[in-house]
């Protein structure tokens, strides 16, 4: 049976980075040319427990689909993003923008 490292698309995170490293991650991903993207928002309201809930999202995509990219099966690739139930999506929005914006996920 082959080890991980030699089963293909295997991946694991190194236990620690060190500045050097994480600095120049940061300039990779900073440095990578921008991305055109619409923000857009929905809002939905919900009837349940005898309530009415308004709830709102973000949709950021890049403007030329053909710019988000495919996972292994062929299909596009998308994340959602939750901002953990203190606040609201204004705190995912820096991550939302440079993953859409430099990446191309929607």
């Amino acid at each position: 049976m082959p080890d991980d490292q030699a089963v293909k698309g295997s991946w694991q995170a190194p236990e620690t980075l060190s500045r050097e490293q994480l600095i120049a991650a940061s300039e990779d991903m900073l440095g990578r040319p921008d991305i055109a993207f619409t923000e857009t928002e929905h809002v939905f309201r919900i009837h349940t427990l005898g309530l009415d809930w308004d709830i709102g999202v973000m949709v950021y995509r890049p403007d030329d689909a053909a710019r988000i990219p495919a996972g292994a099966n062929g299909r596009k690739v998308g994340l959602f993003l939750l901002h953990g139930g203190a606040g609201d999506y204004r705190s995912m929005q820096k991550l939302a923008r440079m993953l859409t914006g430099k990446l191309g996920y929607k």
